[in-house]
């Protein structure tokens, strides 16, 4: 029996990493005895983009043990790695950039977290599972994501569904259990056809105690999580499509290892409204205007989920944003031009409390984000052109207007000891400067050619520069404290980033080989680096505070893929990815670097069954920034390498249901991935243990 080399994943314009592709074939691929093979549609590419940098998946569709929330989702894709701090909030990195450096994007909604440690990042509070596809762009492929995104963009769609002829409904059921832990999830998503539009629902509910590590230590890192969606769409015609949505996300009792304190309760709800509308004109295509809201209230403290000394702490933190975006597809003289027009407003409050017992936290210990609004409005226009017949040129460019304004800055707090100030009382004392109202006017711009050389073999060459304004921790943080090594203050003078990016490219398809790789540098100017105060340029104090300075950087590395059938029932994919980070002002490694890293997936499908084994690697990470006193001391320290096998299976025999069961960390493995997160309470990283041998099990039913 022959595998058809087919796949679930889909294209935008881009071919798909090698592991995507073969793994998504082992999950999906559905022999019955003694018939043909179930084939499901070919990946197509469009046009003449091959970019292995671009990477699309269906995640129901992928053959992966229980994920906790999207960071950890986003592991089982290449190039991309997390932190973790427990069980939940895992943070994304791609090509050693994180946080606001990526752009997440729901159904066309900037999210971001409201909680100033991130314990609560965006791709936490989304149920990747309700999502019909992620796209996930390493670097900066295009000029129509928004501002910023100089690591990439993770965009999670739900797309209108598509009922067949007879059908009024569609839908599916899942759920799956892992030992480790003892994660518990299930999901639900039916759609029902109304004639002229839809209704869908979608919901999802995980729960997890606390698992253990490889040297059966207890990891604090029990959660719950509840989702739900509900969606209606009208077609008034085939060309058009308006849709409203509303999402609910609940967090509750959340516990991490790596933080000196934990989270009771997070509710994120956020409402969207899209129009599509294909024109099909000779010049005018299509039209598409969307707008949402996303308001997040989180709270953390010291207390009510462990044990308490001394004092008692807790932080009420908010993340209300709002903004659209509108775009036009146009044919000029062959030219596939898109232009457009995009809003985003984004206010962050939070305030801690102290006390001496439960009962009495209410003394207000610092405005950590004094109520700080960041608007950004931006102008974009991207064209597609043939250079010849087997080329094409891309360019496109952005505008950006930045304004930044702080409502509390001039309120005052009353840290321990006989110390009051405010926000712009810290501010200068570190340096020299207040918040007042900032402007900021960024240009971006991307240019690219995409070559096919026949004979299966392409290749493209981007270069690019993206701009990034600070975040509201970067600029307006305001954590005092008595001790000074435990104060974390934001420099609303810091400049933006300037990203300046050259990338190069090759897919090619040798004797049944896919290869796939990609090689990237990008010069940094104004790097806005976490550091500790020592009196550096800028910085008029040395006691040790966490502050903010720009500085030059460079990030460059190199992402390869491959994957083969072979003996007809055998699947292998391979791919490695490396990045090198370096500090330019002071010839230290940036840090929280991850460093080289891949995975090996091999997989047999045979009849109705598929099973393999999935092999993570890494080497050691000794180029670290541990150290305080010389650095900023973000790098736990130096990460010892890993090689973790685990083994997965599937049973496709039972139509409309599937059942898939493995084990992770085969050999119960004791190993941290070298990203740490840092802990808001007191400013130390923490680096957390990843769990050891689990055995899961996931059943799932489409109809």
């Amino acid at each position: 029996m022959k595998i058809e080399r087919v796949s679930r994943l889909r294209t935008h314009q881009h071919a798909l990493t090698g592991l995507c592709l073969v793994t998504t074939i082992a999950a999906t691929a559905s022999v019955a005895q003694g018939e043909e093979p179930a084939l499901l549609p070919e990946v197509q590419v469009q046009g003449q983009s091959i970019n292995p940098a671009v990477s699309i998946v269906e995640p129901s569709y992928l053959d992966i043990a229980p994920y906790s929330d999207g960071g950890e989702f986003l592991r089982s894709i290449p190039g991309v790695s997390s932190g973790r701090i427990g069980g939940h909030g895992l943070e994304p990195v791609i090509r050693g950039q994180q946080q606001n450096r990526l752009n997440i994007i729901g159904d066309g909604a900037f999210q971001y977290g409201a909680c100033p440690n991130r314990m609560d990042p965006p791709t936490s509070v989304s149920g990747f599972e309700t999502f019909d596809e992620i796209i996930v762009e390493r670097g900066y492929q295009t000029v129509t994501n928004g501002p910023g995104g100089s690591g990439g963009t993770v965009s999670m769609k739900r797309t209108a569904p598509d009922f067949l002829a007879g059908n009024a409904y569609e839908g599916s059921v899942s759920g799956g259990v892992d030992s480790n832990g003892s994660l518990k999830e299930t999901a639900v998503d039916l759609a029902f056809d109304l004639d002229e539009g839809y209704a869908r629902f979608n919901g999802g509910y995980k729960e997890a105690g606390d698992y253990k590590d490889g040297d059966n230590n207890k990891v604090r890192s029990s959660f719950e999580q509840r989702s739900g969606l509900l969606e209606l769409g009208w077609r008034p015609t085939q060309d058009t499509t308006i849709s409203i949505s509303q999402q609910m996300e609940q967090s509750r009792d959340v516990l991490f290892a790596g933080a000196g304190m934990d989270t009771p309760e997070s509710d994120t709800d956020a409402t969207r409204l899209s129009l599509e509308h294909n024109l099909n004109g000779d010049t005018l295509k299509g039209i598409n205007v969307s707008a949402y809201g996303s308001f997040t209230d989180h709270l953390m403290d010291n207390y009510s989920l462990r044990s308490w000394s001394m004092m008692t702490m807790k932080t009420n933190s908010v993340s209300d944003t709002y903004g659209g975006k509108i775009t036009t597809d146009l044919d000029l003289y062959g030219i596939d031009l898109t232009t457009g027009v995009d809003f985003q407003h984004n206010t962050r409050d939070a305030t801690r409390y102290r006390g001496t017992t439960v009962d009495n936290v209410n003394t207000i210990h610092a405005f950590m984000w004094p109520d700080l609004a960041l608007l950004q409005t931006g102008l974009f226009a991207e064209g597609v052109m043939p250079l010849a017949p087997a080329s094409e040129l891309t360019l496109g460019a952005r505008y950006d207007y930045v304004n930044a304004d702080a409502d509390k800055v001039n309120k005052t707090a009353s840290p321990s000891g006989a110390i009051s100030r405010t926000a712009n009382d810290l501010y200068e004392a570190y340096y020299g400067t207040r918040m007042k109202n900032e402007t900021e006017h960024n240009l971006s711009a991307l240019a690219r050619i995409d070559q096919d050389w026949g004979t299966g073999l392409n290749s493209y060459a981007t270069l690019s520069r993206s701009v990034r304004t600070a975040d509201a921790t970067e600029r307006g943080m305001a954590g005092d404290h008595g001790t000074a090594s435990s104060r974390w203050i934001g420099n609303p003078n810091i400049d933006p980033e300037k990203h300046h990016q050259l990338e190069l490219g090759l897919a090619a398809n040798i004797n049944q080989w896919n290869i796939e790789a990609s090689t990237y540098h990008d010069w940094i100017s104004d790097y806005i680096f976490r550091d500790s105060a020592r009196g550096q340029s800028g910085v008029l104090l040395s006691d040790g505070a966490t502050i903010y300075r720009n500085v030059d950087a460079r990030i460059w590395g190199l992402e390869v893929g491959t994957s083969t059938q072979f003996a007809d029932n055998w699947l292998l994919s391979i791919n490695a990815a490396y990045t090198h980070g370096q500090n330019e002002d002071t010839g230290r490694p940036l840090p929280q670097i991850p460093p080289l890293s891949g995975m090996i997936d091999l997989s047999y499908v045979q009849n109705l069954w598929t099973v393999g084994t999935r092999i993570e690697a890494a080497l050691k990470q000794s180029r670290v920034d541990d150290d305080t006193s010389t650095g900023s001391g973000l790098d736990v320290q130096k990460t010892p390498g890993y090689v973790v096998p685990s083994l997965y299976a599937s049973y496709h025999g039972l139509d409309p249901v599937e059942i898939r069961f493995g084990v992770t960390n085969l050999f119960d493995r004791s190993y941290a991935n070298h990203l740490n997160k840092s802990n808001s309470f007191d400013t130390e990283q923490s680096q957390v243990n990843e769990p050891g041998r689990s055995f899961y099990l996931q059943v799932r039913a489409d109809f």
